[in-house]
């Protein structure tokens, strides 16, 4: 019996995330047990049956055990992949029964765990089918060919067919308007294989779980035309369940508190601040929060230079009319008009006061109508002031209103070892957020981390340079390192370290222990210090301890006052 092959699946990959709504998988779910189209609740579905549907055709072997489904549904959303923890099934319940009533009904009090489609399905599908399921018509093929991927089907035809028999896609009616059961030319041109793909031969076609997003995370120029979040825009919920804030979370250590507490800050509707030292992970956590509730993000790296106009917008030269002006959105008005939550790296350099004026008011949610008009988008029409206000806000025909979903946050982190060398904080601002402190690991736990990152054997440190990790251990992890004089930094700094060791040792294998410390601190540890004189002669104090070898000291100096500023 004939297979489907890579270069099928591959197509089925392409089509499907531009064509289809991540939430179609809950509305598939629903069609293949049968959840009748009614206006009376009579049918049990929960998380139990939508992760039936998710073994069955949505864990490709060699996944991982925190993220096993791979759902190639959506459009891609920065910082998030297509894999999904394993408590998928019961998020997208919880976003049916608060964001989609109008095509899925559910009983009320003991009958809560009934459900029924909406008795004119065809029709309500043809008039929001964006909202749930995607592109109509959807192509069956594609989607046989990715549930199918290692399934014996007789042919094309055959597959289709069989996918509409165990959907009931002819039962509810649904073909051929809302599914189209005509095969795509482009598969039908590619033959069938006499032998099934491996998992291997799967994975090799998917991004891997935990990878870099599948699109840029950047700030939009403020000249860029806004292109707003199609995935479940008005779905997202910072109600992150503990499973999934768990999995978020795996391979950082020692945020475990800082991530409850923030999940909780988002919960109640507070913006969030994570401070700390260096490199403890602060901003990987604002982005694993994100991405644990589904809610795309945007970062941006404050800088001292910062003014309303970088943030809010302003007037610039018009690209449509040369010699005119045009209001032009800044980051965080971009950032809520693409329906992204805003990551602030650094956020403390900014001069507050200066770069969010009128943000204070939103921030509290309360509207904010700004000194500026933008042109209408019809031909003729008169500019109109703008506004800034909440999703559930009045309307006002007289405003060009941008509105800020109701989950919508913003995500700081502050570098708490340089904050008395930067800009205050006016109370104003601080009661609008969490401040939230992301600390440290014990020195046990965080000389665990250096012994796991370090590796061993052909291209790890252990035990060839056992005395290097020891060194690190000695100024990142214990109490009379780094942490004695006020200056502790997070694993990612020492993880640095260890990685640039090991490209020193790759192209010269002789490096020695001072050799590979000295790079690292100079490279890595001396820029943290930027500014810090009183600190520069405390750390060439610790470093005495590592580096004998006087040249090498009287180098560190040297490099290590550049940053500091200090003077001899």
């Amino acid at each position: 019996m004939p297979y489907f092959t890579q270069d099928h699946i591959s197509h089925a990959l392409e089509v499907l995330p531009e064509q289809t709504h991540s939430s179609l998988i809950s509305f598939l779910a629903m069609l293949r047990d049968g959840v009748p189209a009614s206006s009376t609740p009579s049918k049990t579905f929960g998380s139990a049956q939508e992760t039936s549907l998710l073994k069955d055709y949505f864990q490709p072997g060699g996944g991982v055990p925190d993220k096993p489904w791979y759902i190639p549904f959506g459009k891609a959303i920065a910082g998030l992949t297509p894999w999904r923890p394993k408590q998928h099934a019961g998020t997208s319940l919880q976003r049916m029964r608060t964001g989609k009533q109008f095509v899925y009904r559910q009983g009320s009090g003991t009958a809560n765990d009934l459900w029924s489609l909406d008795p004119n399905l065809v029709t309500v599908l043809s008039e929001r089918h964006a909202d749930v399921i995607g592109q109509i018509p959807i192509s069956i093929h594609n989607l046989a060919v990715w549930c199918y991927r290692q399934k014996e089907v007789a042919s094309h035809q055959a597959a289709i067919a069989e996918f509409i028999e165990e959907f009931h896609l002819n039962t509810y009616g649904l073909v051929p308007d809302i599914f189209t059961d005509e095969e795509d030319s482009f598969l039908s041109a590619i033959p069938l294989a006499a032998n099934s793909l491996s998992d291997a031969d799967i994975m090799a076609l998917l991004v891997p779980p935990g990878s870099a997003p599948a699109i840029p995370v950047s700030v939009a120029p403020a000249s860029a035309v806004a292109s707003p979040v199609t995935a479940e825009d008005d779905d997202f919920t910072w109600e992150i369940d503990g499973a999934d804030l768990g999995a978020a979370i795996s391979g950082l250590a020692g945020v475990e508190d800082a991530a409850f507490r923030a999940a909780s800050a988002l919960r109640a509707g507070m913006h969030v601040i994570f401070t700390g030292p260096p490199g403890t992970g602060k901003t990987q956590l604002a982005r694993r929060l994100c991405g644990a509730s589904g809610i795309p993000w945007t970062m941006a790296a404050a800088t001292d230079q910062w003014t309303t106009i970088d943030t809010i917008g302003g007037y610039l030269p018009s690209a449509i009319e040369p010699g005119q002006l045009d209001f032009q959105p800044g980051f965080v008005t971009t950032a809520i008009k693409q329906r992204r939550t805003l990551i602030i790296d650094e956020i403390n350099r900014a001069d507050i006061d200066k770069a969010f004026g009128e943000l204070f008011t939103l921030l509290s949610g309360n509207a904010v109508d700004l000194p500026y008009l933008m042109r209408g988008s019809a031909a003729g029409a008169a500019p109109r002031r703008i506004q800034l206000a909440m999703e559930d806000a009045e309307a006002d025909e007289s405003l060009e209103v941008i509105r800020v979903p109701n989950w919508w946050r913003i995500i700081g982190s502050m570098n708490d070892a340089d904050k008395a060398s930067l800009k205050r904080l006016s109370y104003a601002f601080i009661r609008r957020f969490a401040f939230i402190p992301v600390t440290v690991p014990s020195a046990d736990i965080y000389k665990g981390l250096i012994d796991l990152g370090a590796g061993e054997g052909s291209g790890g440190l252990k035990p060839a340079k056992t005395d290097f990790l020891n060194a690190l251990k000695g100024i990142f992890a214990e109490l009379d390192g780094l942490s004695s004089f006020g200056m502790a930094m997070g694993y990612a700094i020492p993880e640095a370290m260890m990685r640039h060791a090991r490209g020193e040792l790759a192209l010269d294998s002789a490096r020695t222990t001072e050799g590979l410390l000295l790079s690292g601190l100079e490279l890595f540890v001396a820029p943290q210090f930027q500014g810090r004189a009183d600190k520069h002669e405390d750390l060439v104090k610790l470093v005495r301890r590592f580096i004998l070898a006087p040249n090498a000291v009287d180098r560190f100096k040297s490099t290590l006052s550049v940053w500091t500023g200090f003077v001899d």
